[in-house]
């Protein structure tokens, strides 16, 4: 059993943008498999970032069992004045094969995975709200919502801009800007700090709540 592992930074920077529910169980997926050797079932986004993942743990686990097989059995003394020259060319040659490679292959997927995800998941939670029809697949949208969470903004906030807008121009004459240009825009982060005003429908909802909890 092992008592550490690698974990690199393009798993981070692709996971941490996900909803922490999803970033808890591929965590628990990535670890359980480099200390245990299990693989968790996992399904949607989850799954496809733990595919792309999942190559680079299997190398890491194979460069650690190699290294605890180093030598040559007893009595073959041949094998042991030469094994060493072949292993340290093995062990100096691999890592940049691996890392080099996958890393790059592993954080360019990761990060088209997770952002296609978000993109479709917000133009969609904009569109339900507002009963418009946006697409996801329009290059200036993709290029704004990128940006935010290349700034490190999250699925979240997007979706707390769009409620707070939403709340605040719906069934007004600022209706026409809910739209992607300018909700996820240079603005947003001033709109993402702004006190969200309970709309008619959010307090009916409330209330029902409240009254079923009591």
């Amino acid at each position: 059993m092992r008592e550490s592992c690698i974990f690199y930074k393009s798993f981070y920077d692709s996971i941490k943008k996900l909803d922490p529910q999803d970033q808890v169980q591929i965590y628990n997926a990535i670890f359980e498999y480099q200390f245990n050797g299990k693989e968790i079932e996992l399904d949607g986004i989850c799954e496809s970032i733990f595919t792309l993942i999942i190559p680079q743990l299997k190398a890491n686990n194979k460069r650690y069992e190699n290294g605890k097989k180093g030598g040559a059995p007893k009595g073959n003394q041949n094998a042991t004045k030469k094994q060493p020259k072949i292993n340290q060319k093995t062990t100096e040659k691999q890592p940049n094969v691996n890392e080099n490679e996958n890393d790059n292959v592993n954080e360019n997927d990761n990060d088209n995975v997770n952002d296609k995800y978000i993109v479709e998941q917000i133009i969609q939670y904009l569109n339900e709200k507002c009963k418009t029809k946006y697409k996801s697949t329009t290059n200036k949208t993709k290029s704004l919502i990128k940006a935010r969470l290349n700034e490190g903004f999250t699925l979240d906030d997007l979706k707390k801009v769009v409620d707070i807008k939403t709340s605040e121009w719906l069934n007004t004459k600022m209706e026409q800007y809910l739209r992607p240009e300018t909700l996820f825009g240079t603005k947003f982060e001033s709109y993402l700090n702004q006190k969200h005003k309970e709309s008619y429908e959010e307090m009916i909802a409330r209330l029902m709540k409240e009254a079923d909890n009591e």
